[in-house]
């Protein structure tokens, strides 16, 4: 017996999808470095973030010297997902998704104009200097071409964790309430060992056959939570009970890759 299989184009719906990626976690700070990484990419020197706050509709623009968006380029650029995270990009492409610039415009806004004018000269001395093949430069001289190159793209997993030092929802290297030195150095140091130690416990849930992100991984475990129940006495202190909160499928895996029961409360 055959059966035909009939495919359907699933559409999402806009409005609600622009809703959804408003709340990606993205305080103001985090989302203006997010689009002036798309000015450093197009070979921005400078680069200008004007405001206005007290009209009726307030906004924000931001404007830079860079070599411009061809006409194509630019509706790719206004696309959700416009870019292969696998792809080889240049050493000043600091995208990977092709996301940041739409959600962490619409978190903070509803509207986002893009205006741009391509700088024709630039931009051939753009493709003759940077676009095309790409000859690799190292002093490995005993691995394998495919290392090379897996290494040379392992960039954008340093680049995606800078971003993630921008997020407050993740390590939340902002606001630094520091002003020494001193105090700038371990506060940097912490945030990148807390980093590190994020990401060695998804590589331990994702050998575990649990495959989660690091944003969704440390969520999960935020929600794993103690409760304390004070019961009534008739004489002296008031009895107290400590236990977790009831969890889902996914935190009782956790808790087991983990080992957390070593940490909850005694029954």
């Amino acid at each position: 017996m055959v059966t035909k299989l009939n495919t359907v184009t699933a559409a999402p719906g806009a409005a609600a999808l622009m809703e959804g990626i408003r709340d990606f976690g993205y305080w103001l700070g985090a989302a203006l470095a997010d689009i002036i990484d798309n000015s450093i990419t197009k070979h921005a020197s400078v680069v200008e973030v004007e405001t206005n706050m007290f009209d009726a509709s307030p906004s924000i623009l931001i404007k830079d010297n860079g070599v411009g968006m061809s006409a194509t380029e630019l509706r790719a650029a206004m696309v959700l997902g416009s870019q292969d995270p696998r792809a080889p990009r240049d050493k000043r492409d600091l995208g990977r998704f092709g996301l940041g610039l739409k959600t962490a415009s619409f978190s903070q806004c509803r509207r986002l104009t893009v205006v741009t004018r391509a700088n024709e000269t630039a931009h051939a001395a753009l493709e003759t200097e940077v676009f095309g093949k790409r000859v690799l430069v190292t002093d490995h001289d005993l691995w394998p071409v495919t290392d090379v190159v897996a290494a040379y793209r392992s960039q954008s997993d340093a680049e995606f964790s800078f971003r993630q030092l921008k997020d407050p929802h993740v390590v939340s290297f902002s606001p630094m309430h520091h002003w020494t030195e001193h105090n700038i150095r371990v506060h940097t140091f912490t945030c990148v060992l807390a980093l590190q130690i994020a990401h060695l416990m998804r590589r331990q849930a994702e050998h575990a056959g649990l495959h989660m992100s690091v944003r969704d991984l440390l969520d999960q475990l935020a929600g794993i939570e103690e409760t304390v129940l004070i019961y009534p006495s008739t004489g002296g202190r008031p009895k107290a009970r400590r236990m977790l909160t009831q969890t889902t499928p996914t935190q009782d895996q956790l808790t087991a890759i983990f080992n957390l029961t070593a940490w909850a409360p005694k029954s």
